[in-house]
């Protein structure tokens, strides 16, 4: 297996000042496609840039996923519901992040912190990811007719189905 792809993911922020933001928003997503180059990379870099973007992609598909999800009653209970899962998502960040960097640390990990942040931060955005891929599932109740309560059941089933089949 070659490394040709080894810098891909960083190669923009050394080369260049000003970056375009789908340029961002590739470099984000690609830490999924290429993880091997993540790692090696992330142990490098302290791309503070990167951490930002995650946090607003993360705010962004939140807000998004949560105004669909409250859209069922009027505007303002869209609005109310999309900054509810925003500060959720939030929340559990920086709750969690603590005890987690303390027990790696604990553990023996080499990382440091701006390296453990940037990992936790790519799963919160998958998840984030996630979670926005099945707003057209809600969309599509709405328009059909459909409840709260057979949409909510219908989007944790299929959420709830690739831990199921491993």
């Amino acid at each position: 297996m070659t490394n040709d792809y080894k810098y891909i993911i960083f190669a923009p922020t050394i080369t260049s000042g000003n970056m375009k933001s789908s340029n961002d928003l590739r470099e984000v997503f690609q830490i999924f496609q290429k993880k091997e180059a993540f790692f090696e990379e992330i142990q490098k870099t302290k791309s503070i840039r990167l951490i930002l973007i995650q946090l607003l992609i993360i705010c962004l598909f939140a807000f998004l996923y949560g105004v669909v999800m409250g859209s069922y009653h009027s505007l303002t209970q869209s609005l109310v519901a999309g900054l509810k899962v925003v500060i959720l998502f939030l929340s559990t960040v920086i709750l969690c992040f603590p005890s987690f960097f303390i027990i790696q640390q604990v553990l023996g990990s080499k990382m440091s912190f701006w390296q453990m942040t940037m990992i936790v931060l790519s799963g919160v955005m998958l998840t984030a990811t996630i979670a926005l891929s099945f707003a057209p599932i809600v969309i599509v109740f709405q328009v059909t007719g459909g409840t709260t309560i057979s949409c909510s059941f219908f989007t944790w089933r299929f959420s709830s189905l690739p831990g199921s089949s491993a």
